[in-house]
């Protein structure tokens, strides 16, 4: 049986659309042996941390996101000859300077571990690490045990999150063929089970200092700013005016590893009401925003419109026995007239 020329081309067409298409690859690093530096095409690569041995080069190329991806490394300024190049370690294969400078095909993996973990610690770090500069001026003896207990928190998160950074970067090596190796301190990758079983520890850790500061501070600022300092939540406000009222919106993200629980509570100007000034927050999921809404209305037809309106959440983290409390403050301001 012969096909009509119209049948063959739309059978044609449906089997190379079905076929899986080859996505295409754009992101470029490039570097730049003369001028020693590196730059990457895309925000999702950091280039950074490039090392030099005479014609030797190395470097540690780290994805800033979860997901796999390709790129093109193009090597530029290398003498006219033939390069071994290696990867994590191991030798890939020769390749002339030309080619080097035309660029190599490599990839990153993505996320080796549990998200929320690595999110958690990362989010934590900036936030225990201010907090703990802020502390460790004080001569209040609370808030030096506080600042110790920081120092360590800072130390547990940051080596579990550097740990699974390498397990999704790539080094890469080249050195003139003909020529011994000279050694690189380029941090090689654990063992897959080591990193999570590190995420986890640490996450563990981080909510055993969580619960050891609450109950054990006595000063009700400084336990809180403690716990807020290791809970990585994001609490934000905004106010608008909607046919002439004021409406009050809350925002509360959680990039805890642990669900949260609690209120998100208004405190009423003189003159305003609403009608729910509570609203409850239960079992918050990590990754997750809760939003609400608060309209106010007036008591009184010349009740001033509040310039301000303060907010308040007040929230639970548990994780077995281990229990922490805390209170997130933010206020609303009225819009510019």
């Amino acid at each position: 049986m012969r096909l009509s020329r119209t049948v063959f081309l739309f059978v044609a067409a449906a089997l190379f659309f079905a076929a899986p298409q080859a996505q295409s690859n754009d992101s470029v690093v490039t570097v730049d042996v003369v001028a020693k530096t590196s730059a990457s095409s895309v925000d999702t690569i950091d280039p950074k941390g490039l090392k030099f041995q005479g014609d030797q080069v190395g470097m540690l190329l780290r994805s800033l996101i979860f997901t796999p991806q390709t790129f093109t490394l193009k090597t530029k300024g290398l003498k006219d000859q033939n390069y071994d190049v290696y990867i994590d370690q191991a030798f890939k294969y020769t390749k002339s300077a030309k080619e080097l400078e035309n660029g190599i095909e490599l990839s990153l993996s993505g996320r080796t571990a549990d998200e929320s973990k690595i999110k958690c610690l990362q989010e934590a770090v900036p936030n225990i690490k201010d907090t703990n500069k802020r502390f460790s001026k004080s001569s209040d003896p609370e808030a030096k045990r506080i600042s110790f207990t920081l120092s360590q928190a800072t130390t547990w998160a940051s080596t579990s999150t550097n740990r699974e950074q390498r397990q999704r970067s790539v080094s890469v090596i080249i050195a003139p063929t003909g020529i011994r190796l000279q050694k690189m301190s380029i941090p090689a990758k654990d063992d897959p089970e080591k990193v999570k079983e590190g995420l986890s520890r640490a996450c563990s850790l981080l909510q055993q200092a969580r619960s050891r500061m609450f109950q054990a501070i006595k000063n009700p600022i400084l336990r809180n700013d403690a716990v807020v300092a290791m809970t990585p939540v994001e609490f934000t406000t905004s106010y608008s005016m909607v046919d002439g009222k004021p409406r009050i919106e809350a925002s509360l993200l959680n990039n805890c590893d642990l669900s949260l629980s609690g209120v998100i509570s208004i405190s009423l100007p003189e003159g305003w009401n609403t009608t729910t000034p509570t609203a409850e927050i239960k079992d918050l999921a990590t990754g997750k925003t809760h939003k609400v809404t608060f309209d106010l209305t007036a008591e009184t037809k010349d009740a001033p419109v509040p310039e301000k309106v303060s907010l308040a959440a007040n929230l639970k983290v548990i994780q077995d026995r281990f229990r922490a409390e805390m209170s997130l403050n933010s206020t609303a301001k009225a819009p510019a007239k």
